[in-house]
């Protein structure tokens, strides 16, 4: 019986995994209604809560005017708020700037019963809610904007005042006129946000979780990484912070998705192992369409390791493509800081070398071998925006199919084992850049020292029929490093680049395809040439007797 059972669980269990279909509905920022919100991390519509409304940007909830926020939470979707009205008792009060708490509107400018608001403060003056050394005010008053706690880098934004992100003004101890300083016991000052320093990575005296190795001989201290990566790690792990839990999934994208000091198991850290601890901890909640890879509050960045051959030999995807058909494909588009900039649709925004529209998008057509390859001045690299891309692959019904990621460069116990004809040893990923011209610096006033890019991308779609079905696409990408401390190198240097789309078959199916279909076209031929001796072999070998 017992082991009857233990057949049964692992019969159950291999089913289960190899039955994973990682196809997702589409959704867009548009696709969502009024009081809802797009949740880019899970490209899901989500519903805003009592007395909340969505952000102008539609990718969180924040609260109705007129009402504070009096809490925030995580659950199993995400980060959430709860909010409170100002105005239940007393009409003359209004939701503070920051949102946190309620404050009487200025005598001179007065409260507008249609909206919840205060008025606009006077001309050449600004509305202000806190002392210059933090402590909340009775009433707002509109002053000029040089109190601290509203210019948080000493100058205005436009004709308003920006205002300190709430972590300096829940634990200041004195904030300097036109600045915001972390100055309370055990706080640090990183990543634009005050946080206590319990709650941060420990650094190990050294600077090895910041560093970037480019090569065996090019390794820095990146600037950038210093700058954000124990305060994302703390605001993705503690606040199910969508955008930091974006940003702790580019960092590790940016270290090639090297896993090595995770599998150590050792105190040592980097961006890949905490994000990929996160990944495992149960507190993380729900999951994107049961892939356990995915929670809903990260990006999905990893394949399960040893899943490539499987992964690359599913038949998820049923449709038949026709010769010259468009594939349609879209990419989900994120910054560098971790905030969702767009969906884009085909191959073009990938294809470094430019050329006209019409050959760009060639690329798209099925069975249509395509190759582009240029020579790029390193200056217009230097000055691209830099993006990180999630690709997917249009099926049926708009659902999307995602396109797995194999990265040349990806090195596991010192090899490069996606470079290898075992595919048994290939890591699958998900997320890629075009260039990357932000970390490769050490230092904020220096110059980049080292520019990275994709020196080559190609897709490449095996046949699994000759009726035009295909298995999952594979996106291979090869990235190159260029040494720019030298200026004279940025203003009259250049890269070569390349962009394929290819083809394979299975022959062997294929071959079969061909058999099966030549027989039934042969049978069809002998029922219109020869239908009396046709329909007597027929008969004969249904009924197994001579006629």
């Amino acid at each position: 019986m017992a082991l009857l059972l233990l057949f049964t669980l692992v019969t159950w269990i291999f089913v289960s995994c190899q039955g994973q279909s990682y196809e997702i509905v589409h959704k867009e920022p548009s696709k969502c209604t009024a009081n809802q919100y797009f949740q880019f991390s899970s490209f899901e519509c989500l519903d805003c809560g009592p007395r909340q409304r969505r952000s102008v940007d539609g990718l969180s909830c924040v609260c109705q005017a007129g009402f504070k926020l009096v809490g925030n939470s995580k659950d199993v979707n995400g980060p959430t708020i709860q909010c409170e009205s100002c105005s239940t008792n007393v009409l003359n009060k209004t939701a503070s700037l920051d949102g946190t708490f309620c404050i009487e509107c200025p005598t001179e400018v007065g409260f507008d019963l249609n909206t919840g608001l205060c008025n606009d403060c006077p001309a050449n003056s600004f509305p202000s809610d806190r002392e210059p050394d933090g402590a909340k005010r009775l009433k707002r008053e509109c002053i000029a904007c040089t109190a601290g706690q509203t210019a948080p880098w000493g100058i205005g934004e436009g004709s308003y005042c920006k205002i300190c992100h709430p972590s300096f003004i829940s634990s200041f101890t004195n904030l300097t006129l036109g600045s915001c300083t972390c100055n309370c016991e055990d706080c640090v000052q990183t990543g634009g946000v005050c946080l206590s320093g319990s709650n941060l990575i420990r650094e190990p005296g050294n600077d090895n979780i910041y560093s970037i190795s480019y090569s065996k001989s090019d390794k820095i201290v990146s600037y950038y990484f210093k700058e954000n990566f124990r305060a994302v790690q703390a605001l993705c792990r503690d606040k199910f912070n969508l955008t930091a839990c974006q940003l702790l999934g580019n960092l590790c994208t940016l270290l090639t998705y090297n896993l090595d000091v995770y599998k150590l198991g050792s105190i040592a850290t980097d961006a890949c192992k905490e994000y990929y601890d996160l990944v495992i901890k149960a507190e993380l909640g729900q999951v994107v369409n049961l892939n356990p890879q995915w929670p809903k509050v990260l990006p999905w960045l990893y394949y399960e390791e040893g899943s490539a051959v499987g992964d690359l030999n599913k038949k998820d995807i049923a449709t038949k493509f026709r010769a010259g058909q468009t594939m349609q494909f879209t990419l989900a588009e994120y910054t560098l800081n971790g905030s969702f900039y767009r969906m884009e649709n085909g191959t073009v925004p990938i294809q470094l070398c430019q050329d006209r529209p019409s050959k760009m998008v060639a690329a798209n057509k099925f069975a249509t071998t395509f190759r582009s390859s240029c020579s790029v001045p390193i200056k217009s690299l230097m000055d691209r925006h830099m993006l990180f891309y999630d690709m997917y692959m249009f099926i049926g019904n708009q659902k999307m199919y995602p396109i797995p990621v194999l990265v040349d460069n990806y090195e596991s116990k010192g090899e490069l084992v996606n470079q290898k004809l075992d595919r048994t040893e290939w890591q699958l990923v998900r997320r890629f850049f075009l260039v990357d011209n932000v970390v490769g610096k050490t230092g904020e006033q220096e110059n980049l020292k080292f520019l990275r890019y994709a020196q080559s991308i190609e897709m490449l779609v095996r046949l699994r029929s000759s009726d035009g079905e295909i298995y999952p696409p594979l996106l291979k990408v090869k990235y190159n490093t260029k040494d720019v401390s030298d200026q004279l190198v940025v203003e009259t240097g250049n890269v070569q680049v390349s962009f394929a789309v290819s083809y394979e078959m299975d022959f062997s199916k294929i071959i079969k395809d061909i058999e099966v279909n030549f027989m039934q076209s042969m049978d069809k031929q002998k029922s219109i040439f020869y239908p009396n001796i046709y329909k007597k072999t027929a008969v004969k070998k249904k009924i197994g007797r001579p006629l």
